[in-house]
């Protein structure tokens, strides 16, 4: 199989013309007139690969006798005189451009020739002009007549899965004879692959209409998910006429819109500011993320991939108060919080191996917390459920936690030398399997704070209870020989098991 080839790296004139492209992005619109296709019902039909023995004229000849249809000066995107370069502000385009469209088209004319096509199918492929443009809402791509448009930036995603060996598939794993899911951690992942969407567009070039829409497996279908491939069927085509459809018609991209970063780990940070509408943000092998949103976002989820990544909320973020979810894979991941975040009633989860809170959040929902945190200033976390399942260093700063009415535990080790404060009405357990070393005042003012630490101290300092507050004992020794007790008002002390013995003042 012939693999159409791709502008040479060092080659003085591309890397010009890809700089130019990086530092002014463009849309690329063809002006290029497009030629009529055969008619449909004139024309002889034999597939590819087929002798004909009545071709009329020494071009079909040539597309019957040659499947690969090299007997054509096969420029699919249009060029020289007829393109017109137009300025945008979109900076995404710069990674879809002429030359890598037209090696792409030509992939795909290719895998439609291996599914079998007619002499008449292949001369349409072949009149087909190309456009790169800003399409609207989800649409990736959009065919009307003989000229494909495809979307300048992946649905306002920017995630474009460009493949530099599209003859092959070793970066997806077949989930069917002609499905194929991107493999973990490759390029493809989390990217719409635009052999997919031109294949489609040029499926309807050829005739073929949008496939059922409870059927994912061919090249037709009618949506395409991020990290999705999807090939043409075997003698999909038959039949089917070209140039018969009426009025534009399109891929549109499927579920939230994917946005995927690749950047150096030391020399990059990056700024998303996200408006509007949920996001899924993907980053692999990035350098300090710095995410802001505003008020309009209702679902901000962050899949920080493979490689040692950083994610910064910074206080841009403030505004939101939608879900936030930041889950970091294998690697050194950190998640640093420097938004105040209030969430009303949606959930938060922050899982990494390290986690910075410089401030604190507000929600009635759930409060989640995976990795080792470190507490830049006191904070207070304000939540209906708060669940910390791993090590806290308070440093000297004191951790708040507030609980509503459901039941919050901290299950990793805390030390420092800070406070910490347990207030609302709910539950917190001071659990684990790891004593705190912490030396603050441990000051329970609301609800019921539960020690049942099972390798040793949960309280390695002083005990206040106020206000009627109850500190229960799920364990024996869980206050420090040297610690004290102090209870004011109505507070109480239950020991299930027993009460570690010091000084109780009243």
């Amino acid at each position: 199989m012939k693999r159409p080839s791709f502008p040479e790296a060092n080659s003085g004139a591309n890397r010009r013309a890809s700089e130019i492209d990086v530092l002014e992005p463009r849309v690329l619109f063809s002006g290029a007139p497009v030629d009529e296709a055969p008619d449909a019902h004139t024309a002889d039909v034999h597939p590819v690969g087929e002798t004909s023995q009545d071709a009329d004229s020494p071009t079909e000849q040539g597309l019957v006798d040659d499947p690969t249809g090299s007997g054509h000066d096969n420029d699919p995107v249009a060029g020289g005189d007829g393109v017109t370069l137009v300025p945008t502000d979109d900076d995404r385009s710069a990674q879809l451009n002429v030359e890598t469209l037209r090696a792409i088209a030509s992939a795909a004319r290719q895998q439609w020739i291996d599914s079998g096509i007619s002499a008449e199918q292949l001369a349409a492929l072949d009149s087909i002009t190309y456009e790169i443009s800003d399409l609207d809402g989800l649409q990736l791509g959009s065919t009307s007549g003989y000229t494909i448009t495809i979307d300048l930036n992946a649905a306002g995603s920017g995630a474009w899965f460009i493949d530099q060996t599209p003859d092959a598939n070793e970066e997806f794993a077949a989930s069917g004879d002609s499905l194929f899911t991107a493999v973990a951690g490759s390029a493809a992942q989390s990217r719409f692959d635009l052999l997919s969407v031109v294949l489609h567009e040029q499926g309807h070039v050829i005739g073929l209409l949008d496939s059922d829409a409870d059927s994912s497996l061919d090249a037709m279908h009618g949506d395409l998910l991020p990290g999705m491939r999807r090939l043409p069927l075997p003698g999909e085509a038959l039949g089917a006429i070209p140039g018969s459809l009426d009025g534009p018609v399109f891929l549109t991209a499927s579920g939230n819109p994917i946005l995927t970063i690749t950047g150096d780990a030391t020399a990059e940070t990056l700024v998303l500011k996200i408006d509007s509408g949920n996001f899924v943000y993907s980053l692999n092998g990035g350098a300090d993320q710095i995410i802001g949103a505003t008020a309009g976002v209702t679902s901000i989820q962050i899949d920080m991939g493979g490689g040692d990544d950083s994610v910064t909320l910074d206080a841009s973020l403030s505004a939101f108060g939608g879900e936030l979810s930041v889950i970091g894979n294998t690697g050194a991941d950190s998640i640093i919080l420097d938004a105040s975040l209030n969430l009303g009633a949606n959930n938060l989860t922050l899982n990494a191996e390290a986690l910075t809170l410089n401030t604190g959040v507000t929600n009635s929902g759930t409060q989640s917390f995976t990795g080792n945190i470190t507490l830049g200033n006191s904070i207070a976390l304000n939540a209906g459920t708060v669940s910390i399942a791993n090590a806290v260093g308070l440093g000297a700063n004191d951790l708040t936690i507030n609980v509503a009415t459901g039941s919050s535990a901290i299950n990793g080790s805390i030390s420092g030398s800070g406070n910490l404060y347990k207030s609302g009405a709910g539950t917190l357990t001071l659990g684990g399997s790891t004593a705190n070393t912490f030396t603050g005042v441990t000051e329970v003012s609301g609800g019921r704070l539960n020690l049942n630490n099972s390798g040793g101290n949960a309280i390695s300092g002083d005990l206040s209870i106020t206000n009627g507050a109850k500190v229960t004992f799920g364990r024996s020794h869980q206050i420090i020989d040297t610690g004290s007790v102090t209870m004011s008002g109505n507070g109480s002390v239950f020991n299930g098991i027993g009460i570690h013995s010091g000084q109780f003042d009243v």
